[in-house]
């Protein structure tokens, strides 16, 4: 299971012609056919998963989660962000 997570990750991670099947297929030894099998099954089981991996925080975990992106990053009343920085992702759901 851990094998396919990462495989999905690479592949959300991937821009352009490096997110093709074949070349990820390649990549993790594995067919083309296979690849697409497999991060279909992933995808599968990251949503049966959904409601328990992302939620939003209670109010009072708000106004901690805010008051530290303050202190931080001088972004005032911001819970969370996402910029593609750290994970560009090429397939958006």
């Amino acid at each position: 299971m851990k094998e396919r997570l990462l495989e999905l990750l690479k592949f959300l991670g991937s821009n352009g012609n490096e997110a093709t099947a074949s070349k990820l297929g390649q990549f993790f030894k594995m067919s083309k056919g296979s690849f697409l099998n497999y991060r279909a099954r992933m995808v599968v089981v990251l949503l049966i998963h959904l409601d328990d991996t992302i939620f939003w925080p209670e109010a009072d975990e708000c106004k901690e989660i805010a008051k530290q992106i303050e202190e931080t990053c001088l972004f005032p009343n911001c819970v969370g962000f996402l910029d593609r920085t750290l994970l560009p992702l090429e397939l958006k759901p």
